[in-house]
């Protein structure tokens, strides 16, 4: 609320609450704070447990549509990893559509605020995927068994497809940046 205010978007009065201003851009953008783009193990722990659960929770309550909907994230994510791009926004429109097969709103408004948060990592992990030499072939395969679970209606196995690619997007992301590290090392050794 307070970057929004700063950037003219909100005008905030007590008793009155917020208010978008009339002379309000039409977008914001807000870089990411150095404090967004270090790991941080407890919004981690937070997405781990919330889609472990959540992933159990929309393979038992899973509609048709809610099917469709996530196959088409995965498409996209295929897609993209098969012409060796990175579309880290079809990766959250796949965990956003998986939330909304829970049925639970809070389940969604939850995943809608780890997401703003989660999305910087989501994107170094992809893109660590080719530093580190695996390409996006292994995250591409998790999302696949989630879907599959999903849509065998396997509770169990969604919570531990959902778990075992959330460890890996964790490990990709961390061995990412120390292979980024040593990469930058080295140059700056043959300079």
């Amino acid at each position: 609320m307070a970057r929004l205010r700063a950037a003219g978007v909100l005008d905030t009065k007590p008793g009155r609450g917020s208010v978008i201003l009339s002379s309000a851009p039409n977008t914001v953008h807000f870089a990411p704070t150095t404090h967004s783009l270090k790991f941080d193990e407890n919004l981690f722990e937070l997405r781990l447990t919330m889609e472990s659960a959540g992933t159990a929770l929309a393979a038992a309550r899973r509609t048709e549509e809610n099917l469709a909907a996530i196959q088409t994230a995965m498409n996209k994510m295929e897609i993209a990893a098969g012409s060796g791009l990175v579309d880290s926004e079809a990766d959250v429109a796949f965990h956003r559509a998986v939330a909304q097969a829970t049925h639970n709103p809070y389940m969604m408004s939850i995943l809608e605020f780890i997401s703003e948060r989660f999305a910087a990592f989501v994107q170094t992990a992809w893109d660590n995927s080719k530093v580190i030499g695996a390409g996006p072939q292994p995250a591409i395969q998790e999302h696949q068994a989630i879907l599959a679970a999903i849509r065998s209606g396997d509770q169990d196995r969604a919570r531990l497809a959902a778990l075992s690619h959330l460890y890996a997007l964790k490990d990709r992301m961390l061995a990412g940046k120390s292979a980024i590290q040593e990469a930058s090392l080295t140059v700056r050794v043959k300079k």
